[in-house]
């Protein structure tokens, strides 16, 4: 069973600028954060997903802004904010300085859905601007500007900031414009500007490049 120093099938990590680790235990549908030093076989110190409880890993049947369907992507920002790419309700979630005095595990803004408590993959519909179709990678650069790897519509999303719940994306990189969602644009080959299955971002902190696993 799931516990405080177990981990089932994790798909990503992130680092925050006090150096604390932040796991996306995707079997487990959770976050955990272990604080350093580390060692091994430590305990996390706290659960994003499962209400507190590090002997669950129950995923979320409905969306909300406690519950976490697929925990994939997750990335931190210079304020202490946490971000996780929610691959089964199609959304990003942000969590406010988490490990701040007095911090939780609640989510407290979205990108993808309109609220928090929506999570049909393009809002029920087509692809837009302000829509993802299951959130597999995210990642921020030192500007505080989010980009998404929004792996069923087969594009990068880059949302400017500040960042707000339900904003439209600004910038979409795979397709020409906001509502193509086919795998190389519905080409038969893939060419310099398509994506077919992006899973994860990254930015280089020193030029800003944004490189792309294009799965």
């Amino acid at each position: 069973n799931p516990a405080a120093n177990t981990l089932s099938g994790p798909r990503g990590v992130a680092v925050d600028t006090a150096g604390r680790l932040y796991v996306a235990d995707t079997g487990n549908a959770r976050i955990l954060r272990y604080d350093p030093p580390f060692t091994n076989g430590m305990n996390a110190v706290q659960v994003f997903g499962q209400a507190g409880s590090f002997i669950t890993g129950v995923q979320g049947v409905a969306a909300t802004n406690a519950s976490i369907g697929n925990a994939e992507g997750i990335a931190c920002d210079s304020s202490g904010n946490v971000y996780l790419a929610d691959r089964f309700f199609s959304r990003v979630v942000r969590y406010n300085t988490p490990a701040a005095p007095g911090g939780d595990t609640l989510g407290d803004l979205v990108l993808g859905q309109p609220d928090l408590n929506s999570g049909n993959a393009n809002q029920g519909g087509n692809a837009a601007a302000n829509t993802i179709n299951r959130a597999s990678g995210v990642c921020i650069d030192g500007s505080g500007n989010v980009y998404v790897a929004d792996e069923f519509n087969h594009r990068v999303l880059l949302y400017i900031a500040p960042i707000t719940t339900g904003m439209a994306a600004s910038r979409v990189y795979g397709h020409p414009d906001f509502t193509g969602g086919g795998a190389n644009d519905n080409q038969v080959t893939p060419t310099a500007n398509t994506l077919s299955t992006p899973v994860s971002v990254a930015i280089d902190a020193v030029s800003g490049n944004l490189f792309v696993a294009d799965s």
